[in-house]
């Protein structure tokens, strides 16, 4: 059996931390940013200290630019891999710089015992006072500042943050990372007596679901099938469409560990693909992810034209329960069309529970006539956009379910150089997340920087545009457009692209150190192109503008930086 990374993790999390370590001195995080990459585990007892998983599916392709960004803020680094990789490791950290000679090394053996080779180094000689200040929310810098200074910066609000971080630089370093890793380490958490209430095999995942509890839940919450989602709160539903390109988005954010549990991709199949069974495999088998799949899509080859059991058996082929998730789950999502009804009879002969539990149903402007199917079965949600007439409708048909919030904030021009023009080149996107619960939604969603309208339509663009979603110093999601120039030869089409990504590199330098700015895998890897001068392809380029942009909400739902 191939084991993957959240396996690893457990490993991790229970020898060590449960067996190792004292949970009253210690306190351990999982997918924690830092600098331009996200550490597996950390642990923070008197120092803090990061494994680094290379599990039996990875390879060692990152590893170096990982390394180098956990000694900006951690003095101590460990890798964890299989014990058949230890020698080809070996071989890479020896041709690394001089970090590399100071990490740790542990292996995971094939009867899964965890075996420490090598104990790390303490190295200080890249630590960055600005990395370690990212690590902070406001309220973690502030109080740091007022403790070393007596004071806080008195200006603007906008200048408030460069202040502090003037002020924060002035603190040596070895200083900094120790005030760092304190007030770190007063995140809740939970405490042992907490954990020692529930069965041993289910504290693991307890201890890093802390943050999405409100309180510390009563034994008999917990149901043997813990990895349904029913009842979480799930806050952003990115709906898209299933072309290649999304697909792989959606790959590589969830084999990197890059897209959190507050982020719940929904995707319509437009055609049956093989790239399409692996994403959704990939959701079945990681421990704590969540996806929902619509069941009747209206667009592409598989709308109402197609047989039910076609349009069913792409949930898994031969799988007795193909909608229920081995680890993570599969939801059933159901457009209220005319298929509605008939499709939701289908899930429910399956598991009568899958709709009631999990289940998400959309409901659009063109489907108020239809309201009233929404009777004839059990669903947990029902998203929809913020429309009087819509919601009025509901409550007159007397659905009383919980409401996600939809909406289209994407706006679709005439043609790419049409985004150039002034009051086009940086647009207001969307606040939702910001007032979505005060409203009674338990969740909002959107259509990423695709937007609803469908199309297959290719071609060769006489302009090329980079879409970047960004949070501006209220924490409003913009987006900003990158434009080439135009013309009409397409064999320009790459340096038209290189012309756009150069600008995007120096938009987000000016940007770097502010608290709303965030590097992403995907603008990472956009900017890579630019300073090496590559052309990926469009296909790849919207890739990783959607990468970007989900990975930037995973960030902000899961550490709240705006609090």
């Amino acid at each position: 059996m191939e084991r993957d990374e959240s396996y690893y993790q457990d490993v991790v999390a229970y020898r060590l931390l449960l067996h190792s370590h004292s949970l009253r001195t210690s306190k351990a995080f999982r997918q924690l940013h830092v600098a331009n990459s996200i550490a597996d585990t950390v642990i923070i007892n008197g120092h803090g200290t990061v494994y680094e998983i290379k599990s039996d599916l990875d390879t060692f392709e990152r590893l170096e630019g990982q390394l180098k960004d956990y000694f900006k803020v951690f003095s101590y680094v460990n890798v964890v891999i299989p014990e058949e990789k230890l020698t080809c490791l070996r071989e890479r950290l020896a041709v690394m710089p001089e970090f590399g000679r100071h990490v740790g090394v542990y292996v995971l053996t094939r009867r899964n015992a965890l075996k420490k080779v090598q104990a790390p180094d303490e190295y200080n000689n890249d630590l960055s006072g600005l990395e370690l200040l990212k690590m902070l929310r406001k309220p973690e810098y502030s109080a740091i500042l007022r403790s070393e200074f007596g004071m806080l910066p008195d200006v603007p609000p906008a200048m408030f943050y460069p202040a502090c971080r003037k002020m924060f630089l002035d603190i040596p370093v070895l200083k900094a990372q120790a005030l760092v890793m304190a007030a770190i380490k007063q995140r809740n958490a939970w405490t042992r007596e907490d954990l020692e209430r529930f069965p041993e095999a289910q504290r693991i995942s307890l201890y890093f679901s802390y943050d999405k509890m409100q309180q510390v839940p009563r034994r008999k919450t917990f149901r043997l099938r813990m990895t349904r989602q029913g009842g979480c709160v799930m806050t952003y539903y990115p709906y898209l469409r299933a072309r290649q390109y999304e697909l792989f988005a959606l790959r590589e954010l969830l084999t990197g560990g890059l897209l959190s549990r507050d982020v719940v991709p929904i995707i319509e199949p437009v055609r049956d693909m093989p790239q399409l069974h692996q994403v959704i495999r990939l959701f079945r088998e990681r421990e704590g992810s969540a996806l929902g799949v619509v069941l009747n899509p209206n667009m592409g080859e598989l709308t109402s034209d197609i047989d039910l059991d076609t349009k069913l058996d792409i949930y898994g082929r031969n799988e007795s329960e193909p909608l229920i998730g081995a680890a993570g789950t599969v939801s059933p999502v159901i457009l209220l069309n005319k298929d509605a009804v008939e499709v939701a009879e289908r899930v429910r002969n399956a598991d009568e529970s899958l709709l009631q539990d999990d289940g998400i149903v959309f409901v659009s402007e063109s489907d108020r006539d239809r309201i009233g199917d929404l009777k004839k079965f059990d669903f947990r949600a029902v998203a929809l956009s913020d429309s009087e007439r819509l919601n009025r409708d509901l409550k007159r048909s007397g659905i009383r379910s919980r409401r996600i919030l939809f909406s289209d904030p994407f706006i679709k021009r005439e043609n790419n150089a049409a985004y150039a023009q002034d009051d086009h080149a940086d647009e207001f996107f969307s606040d939702d997340h910001l007032w979505y619960e005060k409203e009674g939604y338990v969740g909002f969603g959107d259509y990423s920087i695709v937007g609803d309208n469908y199309t297959e339509r290719g071609g060769m663009p006489k302009a090329v545009a980079l879409h970047i979603v960004y949070f501006d110093d209220e924490w409003t999601l913009r987006i900003h457009h990158f434009v080439s120039e135009v013309s009409d030869d397409a064999h320009e089409t790459p340096m038209k692209f290189i012309e756009t990504a150069r600008q995007l590199d120096s938009w987000h330098e000016a940007r770097e150190g502010l608290p709303y700015e965030h590097m992403t895998l995907g603008m990472q890897t956009l900017i890579n192109h630019a300073k090496t001068g590559t052309y990926p392809g469009l296909p790849t380029i919207k890739k990783l503008s959607i990468m970007h942009h989900l990975q930037l909400m995973s960030w902000f739902l899961s550490e709240r930086p705006d609090r």
